[in-house]
This record gives C-alpha cells, sequence and structure tokens, in this order.
C-alpha cells in the first residue's frame, strides 16, 4: 500500500507527506517530500496520534494549509499502517468510539464551512449532538439555525469563523459535543455531570 499523503502543489511543486515508522525505536515520524525531495521530517513520536495532533503547527512552520478532519483520520490510519501490522491497525480503528468519529466529524465541517465564508461573512451553525453532522448551512442568527432543525433540542450551535480564543481542534469538538449531550440529558449539577456515576455496589452478607 502507498502511505504517500498528497497535498496538492505548492508554486507548482508536488507536495506531499510520507508516515514513517522506525520499528527500531518503535517511533512515528512524517516526512515532507517537496518537488520530489525529502525537505523536512516530524518526529520521532512515541505514538501515532502524537505527530497527527502536531502535524498542523510543522505544517503552519512550514508555510503549509492545516489538515482537514478527514485528512487527519486518514493519516492516523497510514501512521497505523506503516507498522506493518494490518491486525493491530483494524484493531484500534474498530476499538474507535462512536464520540471521536463525530469530533472528526464536526472538526471537519468547521474547516469547510469556515473556508466557505468570505471575509466578513460569518452566522451561526448546527450540529448534530449525537454525530457531529451539520446540515451545511451557515444561519444569520441562533434562533433562525434552531427553526430550520427538524429537533432543535438535539443539536448545539457554534458561531463561525471562531473568535481567536475559539480555535477549534478534534479535542475541542469532543468536548463541545459531550458537554452538548450532558446538557441534553439534564445531568449537570454546578456544570459537572453526574450521570456516569455508578450505584454503589449492595453489601454481601
Amino acid at each position: 500500500m502507498d502511505l504517500t499523503f498528497d497535498l496538492g502543489k505548492r508554486d507548482g511543486a508536488p507536495t506531499k507527506l510520507h508516515p514513517v515508522y522506525d520499528a527500531s525505536r518503535e517511533a512515528y515520524s512524517l516526512q515532507l517530500w517537496e518537488n520530489g525531495q525529502l525537505s523536512d521530517e516530524h518526529g520521532p513520536f512515541p505514538y501515532a496520534g502524537d505527530v497527527v495532533e502536531t502535524a498542523d503547527d510543522f505544517l503552519a512552520r512550514r508555510g503549509i494549509r492545516r489538515l482537514t478532519g478527514a485528512e487527519r483520520t486518514d493519516l492516523y490510519t497510514r501512521l497505523l499502517t506503516a507498522t506493518g501490522d494490518l491486525f493491530y491497525t483494524q484493531c484500534v480503528l474498530m476499538l474507535a468510539e462512536p464520540e471521536d468519529q463525530a469530533a472528526m466529524l464536526m472538526y471537519d465541517e468547521i474547516e469547510k464551512l469556515t473556508a466557505g465564508l468570505s471575509e466578513g461573512q460569518g452566522g451561526i451553525v448546527a450540529f448534530r449532538i449525537e454525530d457531529g453532522s451539520t446540515d451545511g448551512q451557515v444561519y444569520p442568527s441562533a434562533e433562525a439555525a434552531e427553526a430550520a432543525q427538524g429537533d432543535p433540542a438535539a443539536c448545539t450551535y457554534i458561531s463561525l469563523p471562531a473568535g481567536p480564543r475559539d480555535f477549534w481542534t478534534v479535542d475541542l469538538c469532543l468536548e463541545h459535543l459531550t458537554h452538548a449531550a450532558h446538557m441534553r440529558h439534564g445531568c449537570m449539577v454546578l456544570g459537572v455531570p453526574v450521570c456516569w456515576h455508578a450505584p454503589l455496589p449492595t453489601p454481601q452478607v
């Protein structure tokens, strides 16, 4: 399988990422290839997730665009595949929590919607709490966004473009969706969810 991750062309030159796993060090890294030549390397890191979470900073230092949510997921898969252990890769991906998938989808949708906004444009976007999906529309107000949803209470609403203190990442999307789910459930006490508390075991006599 070709692990090369194509980022398109920059200044007319092909720009690609190549995930690498070094078995001798049990470490992951990311090679940047420009115009057919290795120009930089990011890593090594002990975990594939470390590479994905820091890839945008690495690319930004080189003047290259950030990855979308879908590209981050794809990069993670390719890093795991680089180990050569396909069974391990399949197990990790199969064990991915639905909440993580929802956060990655929400992140990807934010990226696409933000990229489609003209300068000075903005509005409210509705995201379904259950899976992080959206109807793809940017509404002029929260009221308009809620009115357009079949089940307004099943959605959470954010403003785009994000402000300087609201820089969205996959982790922040997960945190936001989790908080929204608890708010909808009605289990928040002083801002802390309590529904996860398991009942005390019954004493055995």
